[in-house]
């Protein structure tokens, strides 16, 4: 069966208090919890994520349409954690890797399949500048995504605190009205936020995301 395996590393761990390492720990459990609340296909395995070695974690999803959107929710909470003015201060890097899965042990780390082998292999290859790579068996396909998630990249790297919250809360699925009440703003801060993170071009890859991974 095709599954979506995101593997990742948080960026700038190391740099963090005790205490913030605990609050970006908590709140990647709490991101990944929402996502396999919304991605029930995996609910039925013994592991759907996995955090190891302090910093790194692995994920398994089966909707792979909405594996970008995913890893979008992963970063932008990150960066969503904390007010001031590095920016990389809270980020990650993920690879996705689509594909067969031919096993699923007690672990994921006990699993194997091609979604694995790309993952793992695509997060090691990953440069300075690069956060996002996707790595299926379409060719097409992934030399379309290797140029759209530069750019993509490009964008997100220069995200605020704030519409780091705007930009979660948005992939959220919330309407603009619950999003100002949560931040504390009026709508249109909620879309003046928006508008400054490129939220028009983020949404325009998420869709044609979606369109080339009906092709996998």
């Amino acid at each position: 069966m095709i599954y979506a395996v995101l593997t990742g590393d948080i960026v700038n761990f190391s740099k963090l208090k005790v205490s913030e390492r605990n609050t970006v720990l908590k709140s990647l459990k709490d991101i990944f919890h929402y996502i396999l609340s919304v991605d029930k296909g995996v609910a039925k395995l013994n592991s759907s994520y996995e955090i190891f070695r302090g910093d790194s974690f692995q994920l398994i999803v089966e909707n792979k349409e909405h594996a970008l959107r995913y890893c979008l929710l992963i970063r932008s909470g990150l960066r969503a954690l904390y007010d001031n003015h590095i920016p990389d201060l809270c980020d990650a890097k993920i690879a996705v890797g689509i594909g067969n899965v031919d096993y699923i042990g007690k672990s994921l780390a006990e699993s194997d399949g091609d979604a694995f082998r790309y993952s793992g292999r695509e997060l090691d290859k990953l440069g300075k500048k690069e956060r996002t790579v996707i790595k299926t068996d379409n060719p097409e396909v992934n030399r379309e995504l290797e140029v759209e998630l530069v750019l993509l990249d490009s964008i997100i790297v220069n995200w605020t605190f704030l519409q780091s919250r705007a930009v979660y809360e948005k992939l959220l699925e919330s309407k603009q009205s619950i999003i100002a009440k949560k931040l504390g703003i009026t709508r249109g801060g909620v879309s003046l936020r928006l508008s400054s993170a490129s939220w028009y071009a983020v949404e325009t890859l998420l869709k044609r995301y979606q369109e080339l991974s009906k092709r996998l």
